[in-house]
């Protein structure tokens, strides 16, 4: 699928920009609709423009800097302005990125005047709708662009699950949810072929140390978990302190050996399903592994979403992008993940899929 980008900014004083960023986006395999098409002038048609927002475009890219724009007659507003409502109106996902007001920049890019106060109104409003980038210069703006975009198209090429049933499945407190098999829990993570891999003996050692520590000093006063230097300190305490941050600093160690530093994450944006009150995007992650940055050394993730999904396990190949699921759902669940490595080894992952950043779309 081709991804069709609309790029709105002015023009003259970013064309360098624009030519870096329809660089990129023809790389990442998007199709640029943009006002070059008319001429690259700031005085383009209103009407042709908001038409190509509304029916030609998948994604909206806002440039903006110090100029506000060509106002047309019998507008009160200019046409990047405009065409920055045309794309919410028609409900394109808005990437905004705004010049640093450090960046080197011709003095006779400056508006003055109405137009400087319109446009000040104008990236107000913008700071308080998105999250905006800021740039300095064209090569800097183009990357933050690719790295965005990249992202958004790998996406929306997600295997995508069916959102939950309108009705919950029937419960009962004791028999527990109706046509599940009930199974114990169990704390075993990382598994090749039904033995356990994850771990070590330095872990487990870890593990019963934070027991031990944690069970003794329940009732121990706060200063003595964790002490501060002062006047007559005494050295013991400090000890305690070392310990104590030794245990945490295994059990951090001993999680980041026993997923490989895979890990999962989570998006959220309001949702497009009747019914539903959220899109989700779940994809595997990684911190930096023995010199390993990407995700080459997994072969494919299996998600568990629960009963609402009808206890189905999701299968995600790694195609080489992002190695995740799309559903849409009404409230928050937990997701299950099993991630298996080209060595047969064999993490499971949880995550909690929250509603928290709800607030932001208020």
């Amino acid at each position: 699928m081709e991804h069709r980008v609309f790029i709105s900014s002015t023009y003259v004083d970013l064309k360098e920009f624009r030519k870096e960023v329809i660089k990129f986006i023809q790389r990442l395999g998007g199709a640029d609709k943009s006002m070059e098409r008319f001429g690259a002038r700031d005085e383009r048609p209103l009407e042709e423009c908001v038409r190509v927002i509304r029916d030609e475009s998948d994604v909206f890219v806002g440039i903006y800097a110090h100029r506000y724009g060509f106002v047309p007659k019998g507008e009160t507003k200019s046409i990047t302005e405009l065409e920055y409502e045309a794309a919410t109106l028609a409900g394109l996902p808005r990437f905004i990125y705004l010049v640093s007001d450090e960046a080197a920049w011709k003095p006779a890019n400056f508006d003055k005047g109405a137009s400087e106060v319109r446009l000040r109104r104008f990236k107000q409003r913008l700071k308080s709708d998105h999250i905006c980038e800021t740039f300095s210069t064209e090569y800097e703006l183009a990357a933050m662009v690719a790295a965005d975009l990249g992202r958004y198209f790998s996406v929306q090429k997600m295997k995508h699950v069916s959102p939950p049933a309108p009705e919950p499945p029937s419960y009962d407190r004791k028999a527990g949810i109706k046509g599940l098999k009930k199974v114990g829990p169990s704390r075993k993570s990382g598994r090749k072929g039904g033995a356990k891999v994850g771990g070590s003996k330095k872990r487990a050692s870890a593990a019963a140390a934070r027991d031990d520590y944690f069970s003794a000093a329940a009732a121990a006063p706060a200063e003595y978990l964790l002490p501060t230097p002062r006047e007559g300190y005494d050295e013991s305490l400090a000890g305690a302190r070392d310990k104590l941050a030794r245990v945490w600093n295994e059990n951090r160690e001993g999680t980041y050996q026993e997923t490989r530093r895979v890990f999962l994450a989570h998006v959220i944006t309001p949702s497009k399903v009747k019914g539903q009150k959220f899109d989700v995007f779940i994809y595997l992650v990684r911190s930096p592994y023995d010199n390993l940055k990407d995700l080459s050394d997994v072969t494919a993730a299996e998600f568990f979403l629960g009963p609402y999904w009808g206890s189905k396990v999701f299968k995600v190949p790694n195609a080489g992008g992002l190695v995740g699921i799309s559903t849409s759902a009404y409230g928050p669940f937990l997701c299950t993940c099993r991630v298996t490595f080209r060595d047969g080894y064999q993490v499971y992952l949880n995550r909690y899929i929250d509603f928290e950043m709800e607030r932001v779309f208020r």
